[in-house]
Formats: C-alpha cells, sequence, structure tokens
C-alpha cells in the first residue's frame, strides 16, 4: 500500500499529458482528463461557461441595436411611394356625418329650443359648445370696443366686472392697451382661481410688474404673453419657479428672451409638467444651447412652435421631437429644418403627430417627408407653403387619406394635372381654393 501511495504521490506532482505512456505507470484512471474533475473543477466550468454566454447574449444585442439603426437611417432613403403619385390628392367625401348637420340645424334654431328634458347628458354638452363656439349663446362677459375708455375707466370697468365672477377660471384681456401694471396687481385678489390668463399685446404691462403679479396667482395652469416687448428671462424665471400648475406658456414675438431663461424653465419643477411652450419669433437670442435643455427635461410636451427662429438646427430639433410626444408642431421658416427632423419624426412620432407646419423649410428632403407622411397615421394638416423641392411622390404617394395638405407648390399641381393628361385618365382634384397657394 505504501508504495501505491508514493507512486500516486509521485504522478500527480509530476502529470505529463502522455497518452501514449505505458498504462502499468500511469495509475489515475482519469487518463488527460485527470485535472478536471471533482467539484471544484466543475464549478469552475460552469462559471467559466456562464461568463461566456453572457458575452455571447451582450454582442447578439449589440449587434441586432446597430442593424436595427442602420434600418432606420436607410429607410428615409429607400422609401417608395405606396400610392400612385399621379392620382394626386386623396377625394374627400362631401356628405357629413348626420350628427354634425343635426347639431347645425339645432345650433341655427336655437331660440326657438324650449327644453332638452330627456336629451343625453353627452348630446347636452357637444350641443352647448357647438352653440357657444358660434356665439348663438356665450356664457362670457364681451366688451367688443374698449377704445374710448381711459385707463381709469377700464379699470372701474373691469374691477365691477370681476369683482362679480371671484370663482372666473378664464380671462382674456388680448390687445388690452388700457391694461395697466396697476390693475394686473389687482387681480390676484379679484380672481384668485383663475387657471387660463391671455394678456398677449398688452403693452402697457412691465417686466416688473408681471414678475411680481403672475406668481400670486397660483392656480394659473396657461399664460399668454406673447407681443409684449417687456418679458424677458426674469418674467420666464419667475413663472417657471412659483406657478406650481404651469402646463402651457406662449412667448411670441418676445426677442428679450434668451437660452438662460428657456434653462431655467426647464430645469424649474414644471419643466417635466411643460404641455406647449410657443416661441415664436424670439429673435436670436434663442438658438441650439435653450433647445438642448426643453430636449432633455421637457419629455412631456405636445405642443411646440418656433416659428422663424433661425439659429434653430436640425439635430437639436430632432432631440427635442425623440421624447415621442408632440402633436401639434410649427417650424415654418426655420432654415435649419432637415433630414434629422424627418427622421425624428418618422420614428418617434408616428402614433402622436396631427399637425405639421413645414413652410419654407427648404432643406428638408423629399423622401423624407414622404415617410413622415406615410407612418404618422393621426397626421390630419400639413403646411408646405414655399416648398418647392417636395414633389408629387411625397405629397400624394402616401396612404393617409385623411390628410389635408396646405400651400402645394403650383408645380406639383402641374406635373400631377401632365401625368394624368399623358395617361388618358381625369383628374380628381380637390376645390384649388383648399389645395393650392403660390409659393
Amino acid at each position: 500500500m505504501a508504495q501505491i501511495a508514493r507512486k500516486r504521490a509521485a504522478h500527480f506532482a509530476n502529470f505529463q499529458d502522455d497518452d501514449g505512456g505505458d498504462d502499468d505507470d500511469n495509475i489515475h484512471a482519469g487518463g488527460d482528463q485527470a485535472r478536471t474533475l471533482g467539484p471544484w473543477s466543475s464549478a469552475m466550468e460552469l462559471v467559466n461557461a456562464r461568463g461566456k454566454a453572457q458575452h455571447d447574449r451582450q454582442a447578439k444585442l449589440q449587434a441586432a441595436a446597430e442593424a436595427e439603426q442602420e434600418g432606420e437611417a436607410d429607410a428615409a432613403a429607400h422609401w417608395h411611394p405606396s400610392r400612385d403619385p399621379a392620382l394626386g390628392p386623396h377625394p374627400r367625401d362631401p356628405v357629413r356625418p348626420l350628427f354634425g348637420q343635426c347639431l347645425d340645424v339645432l345650433t341655427a334654431y336655437i331660440d326657438c329650443v324650449e327644453s332638452l328634458w330627456g336629451v343625453p347628458d353627452a348630446i347636452k354638452v357637444r350641443l352647448a359648445a357647438h352653440v357657444c363656439a358660434r356665439r348663438k349663446m356665450s356664457p362670457e362677459v364681451l366688451v367688443p370696443d374698449c377704445t374710448q375708455l381711459d385707463a381709469a375707466a377700464m379699470t372701474d370697468l373691469l374691477k365691477e366686472l370681476l369683482s362679480a365672477t371671484p370663482a372666473l377660471r378664464r380671462l382674456s384681456v388680448a390687445q388690452g392697451s388700457r391694461f395697466t401694471s396697476a390693475l394686473l396687481d389687482k387681480l390676484p385678489a379679484l380672481v384668485p382661481q383663475l387657471t387660463h390668463l391671455n394678456l398677449a399685446d398688452c403693452r402697457g404691462l412691465g417686466a416688473e410688474a408681471l414678475a411680481a403679479a403672475l406668481p400670486r396667482l397660483q392656480q394659473l395652469r396657461s399664460v399668454r404673453l406673447d407681443l409684449i416687448p417687456e418679458v424677458d428671462d426674469a418674467v420666464l424665471v419667475a413663472l417657471a419657479t412659483r406657478l406650481p400648475h404651469l402646463a402651457e406658456l406662449s412667448l411670441r414675438c418676445c426677442q428679450a428672451v434668451s437660452d438662460a431663461g428657456l434653462r431655467a424653465l426647464a430645469a424649474s419643477a414644471r419643466g417635466p409638467h411643460l404641455e406647449l411652450l410657443r416661441i415664436d419669433e424670439c429673435g436670436g437670442r434663442v438658438t441650439d444651447a435653450g433647445l438642448a435643455a426643453l430636449a432633455s427635461q421637457c419629455r412631456a410636451l405636445k405642443v411646440f412652435s418656433a416659428r422663424r427662429c433661425a439659429k434653430l438646427g436640425d439635430e437639436a430639433l430632432a432631440e427635442l421631437l425623440r421624447a415621442g410626444s408632440v402633436t401639434h408642431l410649427c417650424l415654418s421658416g426655420v432654415a435649419g429644418v432637415g433630414p434629422a427632423v424627418a427622421d425624428a419624426l418618422a420614428a418617434c412620432c408616428r402614433e402622436s403627430l396631427e399637425e405639421l407646419d413645414v413652410s419654407f423649410c427648404r432643406k428638408l428632403p423629399d423622401r423624407g417627408l414622404g415617410l413622415v407622411l406615410e407612418r404618422c397615421g393621426k397626421l390630419r394638416r400639413l403646411s408646405v407653403f414655399g416648398c418647392s423641392q417636395l414633389s408629387a411622390a411625397s405629397l400624394y404617394g402616401h396612404s393617409n387619406a385623411g390628410l389635408v395638405i396646405e400651400g402645394i407648390h403650383t408645380k406639383v399641381v402641374k406635373q400631377s394635372l401632365q401625368t394624368l393628361t399623358d395617361q388618358g385618365r381625369c383628374p380628381s382634384f380637390s376645390p384649388p381654393s383648399r389645395l393650392m397657394a403660390i409659393s
């Protein structure tokens, strides 16, 4: 036994992987598997196999992701019309729903309706909205002409009206040239429940008065400050940081607003909850830097308008659109709009986009727009004034029959008519007043 033990010890101490040796000297029955037997070796094999399998899975996922990105990038290049562009615009159904026609009749003769007893509540709500939209029966207090009132008379009139309606939720004094900072300072006490305020073109208001009074209206959800040149970054910071329910903000033609104000808005607690933002014609102080801040924080933005903001670039706008929540987008006159915006709309906004205005965006590729129209099935209105680079292939070659296109260049119409004439087919265009506009 001692001799056998010595031979085993010598064998393991001086192991040689030699299958051709004498079997008598190789007393270990495992042969070339001598070092892979036992629980420790089995455990190590399992660990090594698990690591290799994980590495293989990650490599496979990465390859699939790269293939998908390449497919999205090539989609616009390989897009082809799914419908013959020579057919022209999709025909419109002239027959309106019966319910809509009944609403028109009831609205026209609403003074003759004595009672709505027995009418379901859902229909009552639709009828009331229809009647108010036609101004047949309005719950609002209208003062159509205040040009002959001086500031004092205007203040007294509004104080009397607002004092009688402390639960007022919406107030619009657009173009109120007599609306002063003193009256604005009294609004929080007169109408503390106000949620929507429209001060567009009230040019008698200063930045300090706006920054001091508006944050005291704690229920404000929507604020319009269009065409007030005094609105600056300080006003924007005050609204963003001190209004806990702010969701809609319109700053059209407020050229004192800059990237600093947009960064403060995005970084505030209301940034992730902002749903509407209009910065049309805000001058050259709004650039890609401010847009990048909005793209990183404002992921719930549904309505975005940046008409004639000349310093916005293609990639920055595309990054904002990749959140996939935009329903209404206006980029009219933004020269930087190009392929990146088209790819982002087609890839990320296919389930949300409803209205699109890319007028005078001449760098937008024809095939890129065609891919957008094909994929965005909910798109109902498109404005392309001044886009002479577009062709019938993108405008008429999509399958979205419910889309209304405004501003089609005359050359596209002529091309379609010529194609139909050459093929001996009858054109089926809608009335020119609705479809055509000379760009």
